[in-house]
């Protein structure tokens, strides 16, 4: 597995993209900000996203999803108990100078705890890790876990 960790946005938040060495499949976990540094390391890295998944659905982790989504194609991916939080009126609770921009992506997948997902030949298994928000999740794959705010 090949990760490249792209840093986005006023909070610093990490985007991965972790893709299949072998089929070039990934995944872009946590899409923040800046979908133009994004869609860049995307090229750069020859990645075809077939995934855009959210550790949670708080703004600092979802606003760049619609450019990323346009860019890529991708089916959006997400736990059952954030699913709501993708809503504009939702979002922009956190305020309005930070998510006046933000565009509603609606997911394809709904994750549960102990679901898994295949991207290429590797398998990422999702453990919901409530608390930061009810549908935070981790994402293991191999000897990495992807954690978003979960400490």
């Amino acid at each position: 597995m090949v990760i490249n960790v792209v840093t986005v946005g006023m909070l610093m938040t990490n985007c991965y993209i972790a893709m299949d060495e072998k089929t070039k499949d990934a995944i872009v976990i946590d899409p923040g900000a800046r979908a133009e540094k994004i869609i860049a390391a995307i090229n750069d890295m020859g990645a075809n996203v077939k995934y855009i998944v959210f550790t949670h659905a708080h703004y600092d982790h979802i606003m760049a999803a619609h450019e990323v989504l346009e860019a890529t194609g991708a089916k959006v991916a997400i736990h059952k108990d954030d699913a709501y939080l993708l809503k504009k009126e939702e979002v922009t609770k956190f305020g309005r100078y930070t998510t006046a921009n933000y565009v509603e992506v609606t997911p394809d997948v709904i994750f549960e705890d102990g679901d898994k997902i295949q991207v290429g030949e590797l398998i990422f298994d999702v453990i919901n890790t409530p608390g930061h928000s009810n549908g935070s999740i981790c994402i293991v794959c191999e000897d990495v876990i992807f954690a978003g705010d979960t400490l």
